[in-house]
């Protein structure tokens, strides 16, 4: 399992974990990203304009679904809170078929994604393809999550059954179709034409 690096933060010097609170109150400082693991501070790694271009081609797709079926689409900059685990992660895209619910005030930590997206980058494939995805379904409102390689027209879908377990859903003549969002995504309209 790959895990991120963890930093030092010299802003706030402690012995010891920090909390969820000083966690949150760091974070709305920082000009970086970080995740929260455990009472661990990492730092997000930065992301290459590939990735960038996949992210901003699948919000532009998707938003007209999420539109019509009254839902919410959020980038990368919304964090999703994983009570369970105890941690914090900062997904490429999370959705929210319905009303979004906030685990704080300030609305930075959205709690309950129907489906949520990564693009798969060398740094962090494995993390999401293993320990992340434990983390995310832990939520009780997570139904997909979908990976999107990076460097390849390929993605991977996984659904939660109505036995609760999850399976994966492949694609069918370079076509992903999400029953959560009610909709086909081509990769023909995610992945820019070499």
């Amino acid at each position: 399992m790959e895990t991120m690096e963890i930093i030092d933060l010299t802003v706030l010097p402690k012995q010891g974990l920090y909390t969820l609170e000083e966690y949150l109150a760091i974070e709305a400082e920082s000009e970086e990203r970080h995740e929260f693991h455990e009472g661990e501070i990492q730092q997000m790694p930065g992301n290459t304009g590939k990735h960038e271009l996949l992210v901003t081609a699948l919000i532009a797709l998707l938003m007209p679904y999420i539109r019509r079926q009254g839902g919410s689409m959020f980038g990368s900059n919304l964090k999703v809170n994983l009570p369970v685990h105890s941690r914090v992660a900062y997904p490429d895209i999370s959705i929210v078929c319905g009303k979004p619910e906030y685990a704080n005030e300030s609305q930075t930590l959205l709690a309950n994604p129907t489906v949520i997206i990564e693009v798969l980058s060398p740094s962090t494939a494995a993390y999401d393809r293993s320990a992340k995805f434990g983390y995310y379904r832990s939520l009780p409102s997570l139904e997909e999550y979908i990976l999107f390689e990076q460097d390849m027209p390929s993605a991977e879908l996984f659904r939660k059954n109505a036995a609760g377990r999850w399976e994966l859903v492949e694609a069918e003549n370079g076509i992903l179709t999400s029953v959560a969002l009610g909709c086909a995504i081509p990769f023909a309209d995610v992945y820019p034409v070499a």
